[in-house]
């Protein structure tokens, strides 16, 4: 079973990775290159946020605000 979703992972980052020059062609037309980069970054952001809270609640992760307050 992991084997298995090991190579679905590698095929859909793959198959993800191919589809942005032709997504970015399709909406270069419409958008400036920093709004494609942020509706890029956005759409990874979303996706990723489901799995990043499930870890941090599974490791039980305080997170303070003062760690993204010295970020910024």
């Amino acid at each position: 079973m992991k084997r298995e979703k090991v190579i679905l992972s590698i095929l859909f980052s793959a198959f993800v990775f191919s589809s942005i020059e032709v997504s970015g062609k399709l909406i270069s037309g419409q958008l400036n290159a920093f709004q494609v980069t942020f509706v890029r970054f956005l759409i990874g952001a979303l996706l990723l946020f489901p799995f990043a809270i499930r870890d941090i609640k599974r490791k039980k992760l305080v997170l303070k605000k003062t760690i993204f307050v010295s970020v910024a």
